[in-house]
């Protein structure tokens, strides 16, 4: 029988390193006791240097296990790195896309805003009874071929109603795609003043000054005593405009019997047809004091008829030209 072979230098350091330990080596079944080593399942011995090699085969180095590359690096850390950047770079590139999109429709919409496409082709006003279409449309500062993303349809109406005196009110719309309207209200003339010049100037109830003839309108009252430097566009004096709403709130009825009136310092007199005045005294009490004329015309002789008190509308007064009453007693 051949004998075992010397044990090697580092077999003795092993062998010294290991004795006197006891135990079982993990997953073996081999025993492991004080200076011997056996196998538990049979009792018999085993060599000592067979253990420690099986043992260092059965532990193998944990960075081979687990796959360290040349780095240092997991693998599954690298394949994971690799992904998140990748996913990464897919978001980046959407995001441009998507910004790059969004940049190109806006600058075809404002290519398109600048075309002929939605220019204005057409201007339709309304409402207008006058011969001011022109004036309106000039005023408006909105000419055939203005781009109608260019006009501010508030801006406009504003602009007709500061320079159209016969204009109250005014809308500007835009009809896409190539027409603008322009709806007003006018002004009702209600009465004519006349300037220092000799001219006659058109006003409405609440004292606007519409437009300039040099002879009067036959179907417009006369007002007399004010106005002196008057042009159209300008509006009366508070006083003034406050007189002439006077004819406004008359009835049809009593509208034709006044031929127009006049300030006399801060009063109102009424002219009537034929002839009569009305001393109608400050422009307060306007219902009360109309009221009163009225019921006087309707009640009272008019032949003869000189003037009318209503400055006290309770108690109005009646009076009768001397020199007509004779005549008409002869």
């Amino acid at each position: 029988m051949n004998s075992p072979p010397p044990p090697t230098d580092t077999d003795a350091d092993t062998d010294t390193d290991n004795r006197g330990d006891t135990g079982t080596i993990v997953g073996s079944g081999i025993a492991v006791g004080s200076g011997s080593v056996s196998d538990t399942h049979t009792g018999a011995p085993v060599d000592r240097r067979a253990v420690l090699f099986a043992e260092r085969d059965r532990d193998p180095d944990p960075a081979a296990l687990v796959g360290i590359n040349a780095a240092g690096v997991d693998p599954r850390f690298e394949a994971r790195r690799a992904a998140v950047a990748r996913d990464e770079r897919r978001r980046r590139r959407a995001r441009l896309l998507a910004v790059g999109s969004v940049l190109v429709v806006a600058m075809g919409c404002f290519a398109l805003t600048r075309s002929a496409l939605v220019d204005v082709d057409s201007i339709a006003v309304t409402g207008w009874s006058h011969d001011q279409r022109e004036a309106i449309v000039a005023a408006s500062g909105i000419d055939i071929g203005t781009q109608l993303t260019d006009i501010d349809p508030d801006l406009s109406a504003r602009r007709i109603e500061a320079l159209v005196p016969w204009v109250a009110t005014a809308r500007v719309s835009r009809n896409w795609p190539a027409s603008v309207r322009i709806t007003v209200v006018e002004r009702r003339a209600i009465a004519q003043v006349q300037s220092a010049i000799g001219r006659w100037l058109a006003v409405d109830s609440a004292g606007h000054l519409l437009e300039a003839r040099d002879a009067p309108l036959p179907d417009l009252k006369r007002v007399e005593g004010t106005a002196p430097g008057a042009v159209p566009g300008a509006v009366l004096t508070e006083a003034a405009a406050r007189g002439v709403g006077i004819l406004a709130q008359m009835s049809p009825a009593l509208l034709s019997r006044v031929n127009g009136l006049r300030f006399i310092g801060g009063d109102v007199e009424l002219l009537l047809a034929p002839g009569g005045t009305v001393a109608f005294g400050p422009a307060d009490q306007v219902q009360m004091k109309l009221l009163a004329l009225e019921t006087v015309l309707a009640r009272v002789d008019q032949s003869c008829l000189e003037a009318i008190d209503v400055r006290v509308p309770r108690r109005p007064l009646v009076k009768r030209d001397a020199d007509c009453e004779t005549e008409a007693g002869r």
